[in-house]
């Protein structure tokens, strides 16, 4: 569920709560932290991949980004879940066409749960398409923005 009042996101499975007040200490030292691989460390900006997908109404490969430590971007991708397939994967398998579908996905997704709003006072919501990166993903950042 993601709280439009908050920023907050909670996963129904496996349970993992992420949100603006969340440092990378609390999220390194929970079972989610514990599980997540690093994946950009270049401080003082890191980026941890949560294992497995996470259920929120989709099933989304979870990347959370940190700016020391304070929690400042969430990327959501839908994958398929009895399959996990990302865009991660292969790059044989990979096509624009297939992309855009996942931002249809994530685009009705977004309508269903901000009713199309993108602004809150804790941050935004957005549906992205990455051309360079290849790959459609939502985008969750909160306030502060690290430049």
């Amino acid at each position: 569920m993601l709280s439009l009042d908050t920023g907050d996101i909670t996963f129904e499975e496996p349970a993992v709560a992420l949100g603006p007040g969340l440092t990378l200490d609390a999220f390194r030292d929970g079972p989610a932290g514990r599980s997540a691989k690093l994946h950009v460390a270049n401080d003082p900006y890191t980026s941890w991949k949560l294992a497995g997908p996470h259920a929120l109404e989709l099933s989304f490969r979870v990347t959370a980004w940190f700016h020391a430590q304070r929690l400042y971007r969430v990327h959501l991708l839908a994958v398929d879940p009895t399959t996990e397939n990302t865009a991660s994967g292969s790059w044989d398998d990979w096509s624009e066409a297939q992309e855009m579908q996942r931002k249809t996905s994530h685009d009705r997704w977004m309508a269903r749960h901000t009713g199309g709003q993108s602004l809150f006072d804790w941050g935004e919501v957005v549906s992205r398409y990455d051309d360079r990166a290849g790959m459609a993903f939502l985008d969750i950042r909160y306030g502060f923005q690290p430049r």
